[in-house]
């Protein structure tokens, strides 16, 4: 799925539960939100369902969140994890502010590394500062 998201491919999977077959020879398709991760050395990469930050820094200090227009401070020694919403937005939840929806949220430090967890595999190390939005419509899966 994440591959066919990053390279904005159509996916073949099994017929959701509930829907009944089409016409022989046709198919249904449906397109689903995913999140985008612009990372601070020009990459890019996708999660389908959540991604997390964790720091790599035994007192890494405080993270600075831009969640749409809004600043936040939180501390930067706690997992960030941000997940999609039904409706294909980011909701980044913290102790120090709760849950939070927006569109796209940036996370800045001024140093020190982060493991970046992709759909709940660690995926790579990371810096700051990232860029992270919700893509609507990206991964679009196709079923007969």
């Amino acid at each position: 799925m994440r591959a066919a998201a990053l390279w904005q491919l159509p996916l073949l999977i099994d017929r959701p539960v509930g829907r009944s077959g089409g016409e022989l020879n046709t198919f249904g398709a449906h397109r689903s939100p995913i999140i985008g991760i612009h990372l601070s050395d020009g990459g890019f990469g996708v999660a389908v369902r959540e991604t997390t930050l964790v720091s790599l820094q035994p007192h890494p200090g405080n993270a600075r969140l831009i969640l749409g227009n809004e600043k936040i401070t939180a501390p930067g020694d706690l997992p960030l994890r941000i997940t999609l919403t039904e409706q294909g937005l980011l909701e980044a939840r913290g102790d120090s502010f709760g849950r939070r929806r927006t569109r796209r949220l940036r996370f800045e430090r001024a140093w020190g590394a982060y493991r970046l967890d992709v759909d709940g595999a660690p995926a790579r190390d990371v810096r700051a500062p990232l860029r992270i939005e919700a893509l609507l419509g990206r991964l679009h899966m196709l079923h007969p």
